[in-house]
C-alpha cells in the first residue's frame, strides 16, 4: 500500500518498509508478480512528505533520498514484473516510482500526473525523471513523459539527454512483420526446392563476402554493443566460419531407408524444410547468435524472418546486406526491427510461422511460449542462467584461475554461458582467491572497446549496471567482503559509458541475491565447500542452468559432478558448454588443456550410440534428440548435423520412434 493518509505521501521509514517488502516478495517463490498501489482512490502517491522534507536536516534529507533511490531501484532490478496500479493523483516521487515499474495501469476517473515539486526545485527526485526538466525544459519533459511524444535520436543528441548517436535505424511495425512473414512464405517453396547444393553455394559465397567486410561489421559492433573490438572481429568472422560449416551439411540432408518385414516393400522417410524461421537475438552476442540461428536453417531449406535485439541492431542488419548481396532469392532472409513488445510479439503469433529460436531472457521466453501455443508453433528457447564451476582440491590453482577469469569477465560478464559461481574446496580456497583477486585486478583492463589493450568494455545499458551494482551491494550489506574491483573505474576516460571493475567477493551469503539471481556482469562470488557432496548440492541448489564447470587433475572427480536442474553437459579442465539437462556423465580425458570430452544421456546414465537429433512429425511438432558418445569433434558433428535435422520434417504422417527422449531447450 502507498497510501499513507492523511498526507498520501512517503517519508524515510516508509520507503524503508517499502524496501523491505519489495525483498520479501523477491524471494518469495509463490509471488509471480509484485503490485503497487494505493488504499484509496485519492492518491496513488503525493510523492515525498514535504513537510517532514523541510523540517529535517541536510543529512537527513541526504539519507532520505539515498534510501528513496535504493527503494526504486528494486523495482528496476528485481527479475519478478513490477506493475503500478494507478487509481489516483500521482504526483512526484510517486510518478517516478510508477516510471521504475515495468507496467502501469491507470484506472478510470479524475486524476492529475505531474512532477510540480521536483519541476519546481522543492524536492530532489528519487529515479531519472527529475533530470529531464533540466536537460531539455519543462514543457517538453512534459510532452515526453506525459502526452506520449517521442523525441528522435538527433533531437535528444541535441538537447544533452545522449551523448552520442551512432546510426539509426528504421523502427517497424506490425504491418511490417506482416509483410516479412508473408514474403519469407512466398519464397519457401523456390528456396526450398534448390538442391542442397546450390545452396551451399549461395551460403559459401556469402562466406567470403562477409569475411571481407568483417572489419566494417566489427566496429559497429563495438560502437553499438561496447565489446573490445579484438572480440567484436572474432565474433564477426564467426558468421562466415558458420556459414561455411553449414554450407558443407546444405547436400547432406537425406532420408533414411527403413526396412519392413513385408520383403515385397520398403518404407521410406523424407525430410523437408519446416517453413518460415522467426529467430531473435539478444544485444550480448548479437552476431554469433544471428549465426547460430540463421545458417542452419538456410541450410535446411527454410526461409528466416530475423529480428535483433533493439539495442544491437546496426552490426546485425550491415552482416545480413552482405549475406543477401551474393543474390540469395528475395524473402529468404528478412529483418525487422523495433521493440519486443511490439515486434516480437507480432512474430511469434504469426500464423504462417512454423518455427520460432529465440535466446535472452527467462521472462520473455516463457511469454513467447505462450503465443507460440496458440498456433503450435514449435520453439527453442535459449535463456538464462548462473552456472557454477567447482573447483577441487587437486586441481591447477594456475590454471584454474585463468579458465575463471576468461569464464568470468569475458564480454564483462555478459554471457548466458558465463562462470557466476564458485565452489572451492576449502584446502585451496586462500590460494585461489588471492590469485583471482590479482588476476581481476591485473589482467582485466576496463575501458573504450575501440582502445587497444582493452579486455573488458562498458555494460550494455545503464540499467544493466545498476542490477549489478545492486547484487554486489546486496552481498556486502549480508556480510561479503570484496577482494577485487566492486566499484567503478574513476577517470575522465569512464564518463561515456557504464563502466564497472571487474569484480571478486568472498564470503558470500547463500541467501544473497549474487547466489540466488543471474549475475550478467563482471561480478564473481565464491563460496567455500569442504567436499564434492557439498559442492554439487550447493551448485543443484540454483533454479538456472545451463552449463557446470570443474577444475581437476585427474580421473578421480570428474566421475562424479554436478548437476544443476537446467544444466548442460559437464566439463572437465575447463568451461564446456551444451543444451542438454544433465543427471550424470562419464569421464574423458581431454586431449589437451582446455579441451573435454564428455559423453551423457538426458535424465539417464546410460550413453546412446545411436544419431543424436531425431525429428518428430506428429501434430504436436514435438523435437527430439538424444546424444551418442564417442570423441569430441565426432560428437560435435553430430550435434550440428542434429541441429539442421531438426529444421526438417517428414510428410505430416505419424511415425513410430523408437528410444528417443524428448528435448525441452534450456538457456544459453
Amino acid at each position: 500500500m502507498l497510501d499513507r493518509p492523511p498526507a498520501n505521501s512517503y517519508d524515510k521509514a516508509f520507503m524503508q518498509e517499502l524496501d523491505a517488502a519489495i525483498d520479501e516478495a523477491r524471494r518469495d517463490d509463490a509471488v509471480k508478480a509484485i503490485l503497487l498501489r494505493s488504499a484509496s482512490e485519492k492518491f496513488f502517491s503525493a510523492g515525498a512528505d514535504v513537510s517532514v522534507f523541510a523540517r529535517s536536516g541536510l543529512d537527513e534529507q541526504n539519507a532520505f533520498v539515498v534510501c528513496a533511490n535504493e527503494a526504486t531501484g528494486k523495482f528496476e532490478s528485481t527479475p519478478k514484473v513490477v506493475v503500478a496500479a494507478i487509481n489516483g493523483h500521482c504526483l512526484g516521487g510517486g510518478l517516478e516510482m510508477a516510471l521504475c515499474c515495468d507496467f502501469r495501469i491507470a484506472a478510470e476517473g479524475s486524476y492529475r500526473i505531474g512532477l510540480p515539486e521536483v519541476t519546481l526545485g522543492l524536492l530532489p527526485g528519487t529515479g531519472g525523471t527529475q533530470r529531464l526538466p533540466r536537460l531539455i525544459g519543462r514543457q517538453k519533459a512534459l510532452d515526453l513523459m506525459l502526452r506520449g511524444t517521442t523525441m528522435g535520436p538527433q533531437d535528444a543528441l541535441a538537447a544533452g539527454i545522449v551523448d552520442e548517436v551512432v546510426d539509426t535505424i528504421p523502427k517497424g511495425s506490425a504491418s511490417e512483420v506482416d509483410a516479412a512473414v508473408e514474403a519469407a512464405a512466398k519464397a519457401l517453396p523456390a528456396w526450398a526446392s534448390l538442391s542442397g547444393t546450390k545452396r551451399a553455394a549461395f551460403m559459401h559465397a556469402a562466406a567470403v563476402k562477409v569475411k571481407a567486410a568483417v572489419p566494417e561489421i566489427a566496429k559497429l559492433l563495438t560502437l553499438e554493443q561496447g565489446k573490445p573490438l579484438a572480440h567484436a572481429v572474432i565474433e564477426a568472422t564467426r558468421v562466415a566460419e558458420n556459414l561455411e560449416f553449414f554450407a558443407g551439411f546444405a547436400d547432406k540432408l537425406r532420408g533414411d531407408y527403413v526396412p519392413l518385414e513385408d520383403q515385397n516393400k520398403f518404407g521410406l522417410t523424407m525430410r523437408r524444410p519446416v517453413g518460415v524461421v522467426v529467430a531473435i537475438t539478444p544485444w550480448n552476442f548479437p552476431l554469433t547468435l544471428m549465426a547460430n540461428k540463421i545458417c542452419p536453417a538456410l541450410a535446411a531449406g527454410c526461409t528466416v524472418v530475423l529480428k535483433p535485439a533493439s539495442t544491437t541492431p546496426l552490426a546485425t542488419q550491415k552482416t545480413i546486406e552482405v549475406i543477401n548481396s551474393v543474390g540469395i532469392p528475395a524473402g529468404v532472409l528478412n529483418t525487422v526491427h523495433g521493440p519486443g513488445a511490439e515486434i516480437g510479439d507480432a512474430l511469434v503469433s504469426h500464423k504462417k510461422v512454423n518455427k520460432i529460436a529465440f535466446t535472452g531472457q527467462t521472462e520473455t521466453g516463457k511469454r513467447i511460449m505462450k503465443l507460440a501455443a496458440d498456433n503450435v508453433t514449435r520453439v527453442t528457447l535459449e535463456l538464462g542462467g548462473s552456472d557454477p564451476m567447482i573447483v577441487c582440491d587437486d586441481a591447477d590453482i594456475r590454471r584454474a584461475t585463468a579458465a575463471t577469469a576468461i569464464g568470468r569477465f569475458f564480454n564483462a560478464g555478459q554471457a548466458c554461458l558465463a562462470v557466476k559461481r564458485v565452489y572451492l574446496f576449502e584446502q585451496i580456497a586462500e590460494e585461489f582467491m588471492t590469485k583471482i583477486a590479482d588476476r581481476a585486478r591485473k589482467e582485466w583492463p576496463v575501458g573504450d572497446g575501440m582502445k587497444e589493450g582493452v579486455k573488458m568494455g562498458p555494460l550494455h545499458t545503464e540499467k544493466q549496471r545498476a542490477v549489478v551494482e545492486s547484487q554486489v551491494a546486496d552481498a556486502v550489506k549480508r556480510g561479503a567482503k570484496v577482494l577485487a574491483g566492486g566499484k567503478r573505474p574513476e577517470g575522465k576516460e569512464f564518463e561515456k559509458g557504464w563502466y564497472m571493475e571487474a569484480t571478486v567477493l568472498s564470503d558470500v551469503p547463500e541467501d544473497s541475491r549474487m547466489s540466488t539471481e543471474e549475475v550478467f556482469g563482471p561480478a564473481l562470488p565464491i563460496f567455500i565447500v569442504k567436499d564434492l557432496d557439498e559442492a554439487i548440492a550447493k551448485a543443484n541448489a540454483s533454479v538456472y542452468g545451463p552449463t557446470v564447470s570443474g577444475r581437476r587433475s585427474g580421473r578421480r572427480t570428474s566421475q562424479k559432478r554436478a548437476r544443476p536442474p537446467s544444466s548442460s553437459r559437464p566439463g572437465t579442465r575447463g568451461s564446456t558448454t551444451s543444451r542438454s539437462r544433465m543427471t550424470s556423465c562419464r569421464s574423458a580425458v581431454p586431449s589437451s588443456p582446455g579441451s573435454a570430452r564428455s559423453t551423457a544421456s538426458r535424465d539417464s546414465t546410460a550413453t546412446s550410440r545411436r544419431s543424436p537429433w531425431c525429428s518428430r512429425t506428429d501434430d504436436r511438432r514435438a523435437d527430439a534428440h538424444r546424444r551418442g558418445p564417442g570423441d569430441g569433434a565426432l560428437s560435435a558433428a553430430r550435434r550440428l548435423r542434429g541441429a539442421l535435422l531438426a529444421l526438417s520434417r517428414a510428410p505430416r504422417r505419424p511415425r513410430r520412434l523408437r528410444d528417443v527422449r524428448s528435448h525441452r531447450p534450456t538457456g544459453i
